[in-house]
């Protein structure tokens, strides 16, 4: 069976837009995010979440998002 990466939970921001014309206020807030899954990368540029894998021994994944680490806020590590 293959090692599954650390079962994480992401608090991160990400952009937002309203569809249509307005003349409110605009909103310079980012939207608040959260993910959980397998960090199954980590780089210097992001991380890769999955929060569907096999437990084969040729892991599959599925569902894989990438946040930039620029928008993370925290990672929390979920013990499983």
């Amino acid at each position: 069976m293959t090692k599954r990466g650390k079962l994480v939970l992401v608090e991160w921001l990400d952009s937002h837009h309203r569809a249509g014309w307005t003349t409110d206020a605009p909103d310079p807030k980012p939207l608040k995010c959260v993910s959980v899954g397998w960090l199954v990368s980590k780089t210097k540029r992001g991380i890769v979440v999955a929060p569907h894998i096999t437990r084969e021994d040729t892991q599959q994944r599925a569902g894989e998002m990438t946040i930039p680490r620029a928008a993370i806020v925290r990672i929390q590590r979920i013990n499983a």
